[in-house]
């Protein structure tokens, strides 16, 4: 064998070397970021420091054959509240009276029927009260008033441009039943998520439905944020 093979082997292996090298040093070290996290999320949540927010996903639009859209999305807004900070009547009472001060007639029982509806985990926000739009959520929001518990997250509605016209062909979206919810696989959907019934929406949902986000943030002893974790 040539001095030139041999050389050109020689290299080949130490630059297989070299990356073997580095993907194991990746692996670790995502490995540790991934155990690091972890323990973080356990000790933050032990001392109810943790909170998560669940970012829903806009939902693919629908064309026709001429690139019409059938089904599309805007932008509304939610509020809603982590079970942790809504755990005791007299906290739901103070919520309810500054909502119905300012239009919104959400009773407590209401309330806290709808956070036990949708309740995982006490640190994962759940769904109070849904679409506002930005000049709504500007209203409260700018309240001095305003209570801390309340959680303003941005997410997605479905609207339909044609309106009733072609209404039994799309189908339409709406909140996921305790049913659905056992018949779809597990960790897939939680109460508060929206899915397609009927049509298309129900026949492609998989394919519209997208990959909703997270947000995991700490908070002090009063509720507030601290900072982004991830």
């Amino acid at each position: 064998m040539s001095s030139d093979r041999i050389s050109l082997l020689t290299r080949l292996n130490v630059w297989r070397a070299i990356m073997m090298v580095s993907m194991v040093v990746l692996v670790v070290a995502l490995l540790r970021l991934q155990v690091l996290q972890s323990d973080l999320y356990v000790n933050l949540a032990a001392r109810n420091r943790l909170r998560l927010v669940r970012m829903p996903p806009a939902r693919g639009r629908i064309l026709d054959v001429n690139g019409t859209v059938l089904a599309t999305n805007v932008q509304t807004f939610d509020l809603m509240v982590y079970p942790l900070d809504l755990q005791d009547k007299e906290t739901a009472e103070e919520v309810s009276r500054f909502l119905k001060a300012r239009g919104i007639p959400l009773e407590v029982e209401q309330m806290l029927a709808r956070v036990r509806k949708e309740f995982t985990v006490p640190y994962r926000a759940v769904t109070l009260l849904p679409n506002l739009t930005l000049a709504q959520l500007s209203s409260l929001v700018s309240d001095p008033d305003f209570p801390r518990q309340l959680v303003p997250v941005p997410v997605w509605r479905r609207v339909y441009p044609a309106g009733p016209l072609v209404a039994h062909v799309l189908g339409y979206v709406g909140e996921v039943t305790r049913e659905e919810l056992e018949r779809y696989s597990p960790g897939d959907y939680r109460g508060g998520d929206y899915v397609g019934k009927g049509g298309v929406e129900e026949f492609y949902e998989s394919v519209l439905r997208g990959t909703p986000g997270q947000e995991a943030i700490e908070v002090d002893a009063r509720g507030r944020k601290v900072k982004r974790i991830g």
